[in-house]
């Protein structure tokens, strides 16, 4: 996304001169302390702690540019405005610490979805990678809010209850946990080269449980390949099934046997 790049009419130059407006009205009902930006846009409402504010505008860019293709990719209808929301250490911290550990990730998390789809990103982090990695991040965490929609709107479609299936949480089952981050990875364009994992070199290749496994970080070295396979085995819809109220993902065993 370069700088140059329209934003359906809002030029991220003037989305840069907006947030330095709002950031230099301290005493503002939108801007209550120091450090503190809010931008709003046709998509997103990003709300940051810490991030200077060209980086802010920078992310609001490529949001809005890629929306329509996550959208289209993962066919979803009812995606509504996202909010972003990029939180100090204590407040990310305070909110989403125990999940995390209860999860048994075991690695600093740069950012996630919350379960009415809103995106929370690790400031610390943020601030250091403010350029096209917290992009991809912001990208990747849109994707599993797309996907979570496309579920819902299957279920809706098949004439059930979609209270309960979001009550369920069956979009966030852990058995399906290698094929959301695949979708995400691709959807954010975070390729790896292959060639610097040393397992794979060696022809270990790592199960479908290796890639479930929220203590490694597998699925995110491999996913994007295993997406471009995926498609191209299966075709371009192949990532998003959903196959029933309490199921959202196709399992491995379709892939095998699809003609």
């Amino acid at each position: 996304m370069h700088g140059t790049r329209n934003v359906r009419h809002l030029s991220i130059g003037r989305v840069a001169a907006s947030i330095v407006a709002i950031a230099a009205c301290g005493r503002s009902a939108q801007s209550p302390r120091a450090g503190h930006l809010e931008l709003h846009s046709a998509h997103f409402a990003v709300i940051s702690d810490g991030i200077d504010s060209g980086s802010v505008a920078a992310l609001v860019a490529a949001l809005e540019a890629n929306r329509s293709r996550i959208v289209a990719d993962l066919q979803t209808t009812s995606l509504g405005a996202t909010r972003v929301v990029i939180q100090s250490k204590e407040a990310f911290e305070a909110e989403w610490g125990s999940t995390i550990r209860a999860s048994g990730i075991r690695f600093q998390v740069q950012g996630l979805t919350g379960p009415d789809g809103t995106i929370y990103i690790y400031g610390p982090w943020a601030a250091q990678n403010s350029g096209r990695s917290l992009q991809q991040v912001a990208l990747h965490e849109l994707a599993h809010a797309a996907t979570r929609r496309s579920a819902i709107d299957y279920v809706a479609a098949g004439g059930r209850d979609t209270v309960a299936y979001i009550a369920s949480a069956s979009d966030r089952d852990p058995r399906t946990r290698w094929l959301s981050e695949t979708i995400a990875v691709y959807e954010a364009r975070q390729s790896t080269d292959l060639n610097r994992y040393w397992y794979l070199i060696r022809g270990r290749y790592p199960s479908i449980a290796d890639l479930n496994d929220p203590a490694k970080s597998r699925v995110y070295e491999i996913g994007f390949r295993l997406a471009e396979f995926i498609r191209a085995q299966w075709g371009a819809d192949a990532l998003v099934g959903s196959f029933g109220a309490m199921a959202m993902f196709r399992q491995p065993s379709e892939f095998r046997t699809r003609s």
